[in-house]
């Protein structure tokens, strides 16, 4: 058996012959199939997903006659009708066509027999097609992601965890509320909660169940939540369908600490208590970059940290990204999650997924694009460092 080239043939010194025919296993690179006809020789590519089968007929003289290159056959169906027989060929001694005297030769000899059928021009186009598609198969094959792109897809969650930290922010604001109460009644428990958490903050009241909550100018912002707010912000609540309660939030725009958001979120209640977020807006980043996001998330506690499911996806000027939110837990006034999993798709066909933790120097990340682990560091102020791979 050839180390890394699958099982050996069984019975490779003996005649693996097909019905009557007379033909005999021979050496083909890759894999080998047997159990009737036809046999199917497998021309490998990466792994066992990069495949190409070529497909041999018994010829007149007993000698197998490659008939066509099968292009995206399926491997298990071939495997299912055709496979019991598997062969390691680089290099292997099996039995071939015994051409004079019935004498067992290697590869390397068969293949520089003077009457070996490879020499045919036809077996040689065909065998050169099937290998040209099957290098066309390597080189469409993705790359696992660079160091780079992981990299950039945990600085671009950082980004996204500002903006969603302000987020999360308004909601606690604006949305620790009974949603069985009145439209009226819950707009005066905002506005009373709104001044007593946020005494620096100017709130109005445009209409009964709306209020307009000033924030104060980027020069002197207000804190709340960890975050320096600034700007104004805008809530109306309503019952759309008559029963549950919606609460519109806008931001106007609004500013927390070096990242602005402008559009709006939709809040709903659940009868379990979790809230649902829905938010499109564009968020100016404090990397100096525009992006414009979509968001629906499910929001509820588990004990002090705020559980976040739900995907989010955001276009920048490499592309779009996308996340898939699993049980993300955050801690008060927390900039990144302590726990949880997020998947994210990167505009260059790939899929990174970061598994979050907390260790005594900060959040870590560990980042894997395909082929190995990597951490990152996130510090306090949002900064990435590449401590390695993990």
């Amino acid at each position: 058996m050839v180390a890394g080239a699958g099982p050996a043939v069984a019975g490779t010194a003996g005649a693996a012959t097909s019905g009557g025919g007379g033909c005999q296993a021979g050496t083909l690179a890759g894999w080998v199939r047997s159990g009737g006809l036809p046999w199917i020789g497998w021309v490998a590519g990466i792994g066992a997903r990069s495949a190409l089968p070529l497909l041999l007929t018994c010829g007149e003289g007993g000698a197998w006659t490659p008939a066509v290159a099968l292009a995206g056959a399926d491997r298990s169906a071939s495997a299912a009708s055709t496979g019991r027989t598997r062969g390691a060929m680089r290099g292997h001694t099996v039995a071939g066509p015994a051409p004079r005297g019935n004498r067992r030769r290697t590869a390397s000899r068969v293949l520089a027999g003077p009457r070996h059928p490879v020499q045919d021009p036809a077996v040689r186009r065909l065998a050169a097609l099937t290998l040209s598609a099957a290098a066309a198969l390597l080189a469409c094959t993705p790359e696992p992601a660079s160091t780079v792109e992981m990299r950039q897809t945990v600085v671009e969650v950082v980004d996204q965890g500002r903006a969603m930290a302000i987020e999360n922010a308004m909601v606690a604001l604006v949305g620790s509320v009974d949603p069985d109460g009145g439209l009226a009644g819950i707009t005066d428990e905002v506005a009373a909660g709104v001044a007593m958490h946020t005494p620096c903050a100017v709130v109005s009241r445009p209409g009964a169940v709306a209020l307009r909550i000033w924030f104060g100018s980027k020069d002197s912002p207000c804190p709340y939540a960890g975050i320096g707010l600034s700007g104004t912000m805008r809530v109306v609540y309503t019952r759309p369908d008559g029963q549950g309660l919606l609460a519109s939030i806008y931001y106007e725009p609004l500013r927390g600490d070096s990242t602005l958001l402008d559009g709006f979120s939709q809040l709903t209640w659940a009868a379990d208590g979790s809230q649902r977020l829905v938010t499109e807006i564009r968020v100016d980043t404090a990397t100096e970059r525009e992006v414009e996001i979509q968001s629906d998330r499910l929001l509820s506690r588990v004990d002090d940290a705020l559980k976040v499911e739900g995907w989010r996806r955001w276009q920048t000027l490499m592309g779009t990204w996308e996340a898939d939110l699993a049980g993300l837990l955050l801690g008060p006034e927390a900039l990144m999650p302590f726990a949880g999993l997020a998947a994210v798709d990167t505009p260059f066909n790939h899929t990174i997924v970061l598994d979050f933790t907390q260790e005594a120097g900060g959040a870590q990340v560990r980042a894997n694009g395909g082929r190995r682990d990597r951490l990152f560091e996130v510090t306090d102020e949002g900064d990435v460092i590449d401590i390695g791979d993990g």
